[in-house]
């Protein structure tokens, strides 16, 4: 079985969107943010994961990034990988 090769650019924006994700505030400050409303909930907490989620399935597969139980551990899990490998991040 070899080893996908993915361009330096797919692996710089899921890391990028990885790390917005990690540094998003809790849900629960979210909320109790005094314009707190649906739609700043959605933009602060939840928008950044949907991001993250249509970056891995465009760049992994839908079906690879389904196996993980949130878009942040399927990411975590690519960003590992590459950076463990010398050889999944090719040039463009």
């Amino acid at each position: 079985m070899t080893t996908p090769t993915y361009t330096l650019a797919q692996f710089e924006k899921i890391d990028e969107l990885l790390s917005a994700c990690l540094r998003r505030p809790a849900i629960e400050d979210v909320m109790s943010h005094p314009l707190a409303s649906r739609e700043y909930a959605n933009e602060v907490y939840f928008r950044p994961e949907w991001r993250l989620f249509d970056a891995c399935a465009e760049v992994m597969g839908l079906a690879v990034v389904q196996h993980f139980p949130s878009a942040t551990e399927a990411a975590a899990d690519f960003v590992t990988r590459c950076l463990s490998s010398s050889t999944m991040v090719g040039e463009e």
